[in-house]
């Protein structure tokens, strides 16, 4: 990124428009201005968004840390790249016409858009008090022939649709233009550095050195539910909104089995919309997910003639089911004849889902949980860190194997989840490719040319961005980083990598198990069996320095970290462990599975819920 110095134009268009996109999956319906100041450095951040509707009201819309933090990462570019600004006032019209201007005045260069971005126009050169009113874009301003876009529909819903394809990228954006299987060429800007780890933004914003203590608390009556029906489970969120799910039926054998879907706004505990019956249903947590930031989906198996298998899509901003009926679909931890479901993304968080058949392959979900796109493979949709709580954007990337028969092509397939399609890099002749590796920020193969060999990285448009020859290497499913083992046969040792290819640590092999959680700028190795004495070795990634090990729980036992405490669920009680030190700082008390306290990470913030109470709370630091 360069500073051009033709006054305030934004020239970072892409992490803009990202943030725009996040931004209007919040804005009520039928907005037609859309006026944003946000100046993320500033303590506290500032960040302020406004819409105008078709009959001129002003109204306030919600600003989600996911856009505070794509304009954050814009910010970062422009300090290092020399054009630093203080604030950024973004204009948005209905119609696509969209303008940015940074205060002071910084310049800063393009890089190219995918055909389908958004008409900008350029706001003329000069500096805009904050007390002005919002200046409009201009409707005759002709839009530059490579950014021709037609993305911004008249309505939220289609917004909606294609928001959830930028969530994965918010980390990691590439500036060259190139694409699939080549590298970036000669002369092109040099990609800004990826972030090291996980993003911080999506640890717990609070010290976890001190027991939290409650904050907003709600019961099963403060929610709406019938009596005797539990509180229920969370099983998806997106930002600060959490969706949870729970069901009743009237006597053992379950006859009149019915469910419900709620959600709420973590900050204030007010319920997002009623719960929403789903008559049938007898599931929990696991048969629910979500299909985006705005919709559900809820299923059952139909393991009884009386009880057929069902499906329910829930409009998650409206709190209504747009559809229900009969379905071929079988939930994600079920198996059966049919489909079975998917959900690429985050645990308990955001996701995407696919619906795999063993042997065909993959296709997308549509809006009446109808079978759209379809992707040729085996049908095994590999899901690094399967049911583990993650502090990183969804995935919209994955793979799948080739089917037996076909012999075209590397062993491993990758395509996109929001559209089904195909990642799969051409290389240049004379390079094969065969096994991937899945994460935030991209996806990596292992390649070989003659008899050298190594990883070649590319990001989630299928753009390679970096290659390192380090012989024979084999990828690890890591959601958050990415780790391929080099010489297994020999003196194997675990490679390290940010999304942009740069090696950060390498690690001696001789672990008995290859795991790995990666907590902020520290990723942790375990170092014996799962069991009672499970120990997990820090390494330091800015320095690739190795750290203590700590007897603990981590995999799918973690629970959340502030970036130096980490909080694991242990058998019956949740415990802190200081990772520097392996102290146990302070635990929940143990109770036994029908009345323990189950805690969640939402967005950056913790959840508590208690059996005993049937109550959810929020979580905070103590005075």
């Amino acid at each position: 990124m360069t500073a051009d110095g033709d006054g305030g134009r934004v020239r970072d268009r892409d992490l803009v428009e990202d943030a725009v996109k996040l931004l209007l999956t919040e804005a009520p319906p039928g907005w037609q201005q859309l006026h944003g100041e946000f100046e993320p450095s500033s303590q506290p951040v500032v960040a302020q968004a406004f819409v105008t509707t078709a009959d001129g009201r002003q109204l306030p819309s919600s600003v989600s840390a996911g856009a505070i933090s794509v304009l954050a990462e814009h910010q970062r570019r422009a300090a290092a790249a020399g054009a630093p600004w203080q604030r950024l006032v973004i204009d948005c019209a209905a119609d696509g016409r969209l303008s940015a201007r940074a205060e002071p005045a910084a310049a800063v260069s393009a890089p190219p858009r995918p055909p389908d971005g958004f008409r900008w126009v350029e706001p003329e050169t000069g500096e805009q008090s904050a007390n002005e009113a919002p200046s409009q874009p201009s409707s005759d301003a002709a839009p530059r022939p490579s950014r021709r876009g037609r993305w911004i529909a008249a309505t939220v819903g289609a917004v909606t649709v294609l928001v959830v394809s930028l969530v994965a990228v918010v980390w990691w954006h590439p500036w060259s233009g190139e694409r699939g299987g080549t590298a970036p060429g000669a002369g092109t800007a040099p990609p800004a550095p990826p972030p090291t780890g996980t993003p911080k933004e999506l640890l717990v914003s609070f010290p976890l050195n001190r027991q939290p203590v409650p904050g907003w608390r709600v019961r099963a009556t403060d929610i709406g539910l019938p009596p005797h029906v539990p509180v229920g489970d969370l099983f998806a969120s997106s930002g600060q909104k959490a969706y949870f799910v729970t069901a009743h039926c009237d006597d053992g054998p379950c006859s009149n089995p019915m469910g419900w879907v709620y959600g709420l706004d973590t900050g204030s505990g007010k319920r997002l919309f009623a719960p929403v019956a789903l008559t049938g249903f007898y599931g929990g947590a696991s048969d629910c997910y979500s299909n985006g930031p705005s919709v559900a989906v809820c299923l059952t198996e139909g393991y009884r003639k009386e009880r057929p298998q069902l499906v329910w899509v829930i409009d998650l901003d409206r709190g209504a089911v747009t559809f229900t009926g009969r379905t071929e679909l079988y939930p994600q931890e079920q198996y059966g004849p049919g489909p079975r479901i998917r959900a690429v993304g985050n645990y308990r968080g955001e996701t995407r889902l696919v619906a795999a058949v063993k042997g065909k392959g993959v296709y997308g979900v549509g809006p009446q949980a109808e079978l759209t796109w379809f992707v040729p493979g085996d049908g095994e949709v590999v899901l690094p860190n399967y049911l583990r709580v993650g502090d990183i954007p969804p995935l919209t990337v994955a793979l799948q194997r080739r089917t037996a028969s076909d012999r075209s092509g590397p062993k491993d397939r990758v395509f996109s989840v929001i559209d089904g399609k195909d990642l799969t890099p051409n290389p240049a002749a004379g390079i094969t490719i065969d096994r991937a590796a899945v994460y935030n920020g991209g996806f990596a193969y292992h390649y070989q040319e003659g008899v050298s060999g190594g990883v070649l990285f590319y990001d989630t448009r299928g753009r390679e961005v970096a290659r390192q020859e380090v012989g024979f290497a084999s990828p690890m499913q890591d959601a958050a980083t990415p780790i391929f083992v080099v010489n297994p046969e020999s003196r194997p040792e675990w490679m390290v990598y940010t999304a942009g290819g740069k090696l950060l640590a390498r690690i001696p092999g001789e672990s008995v198990a290859s795991e790995f959680q990666t907590i902020g700028t520290k990723l942790y190795v375990r170092r014996s069996l799962i069991g009672p004495d499970e120990s997990w070795q820090q390494w330091d990634l800015p320095t690739g320095r190795s750290g203590p090990t700590c007897k603990m729980h981590l995999g799918v036992a973690y629970v959340a970290s502030d970036g130096n405490i980490i909080l694991t669920q242990d058998t019956a009680k949740n415990v802190a462990i200081d990772a520097s030190t392996c102290q146990t700082l302070w635990e929940t008390p143990s109770e036994p599975d029908d009345s323990r306290v189950v805690i969640w990470k939402v967005d950056n913030g913790l959840l508590q819920r208690t059996r005993k109470s049937d109550t959810i709370v929020s979580l905070r630091a103590p005075e």
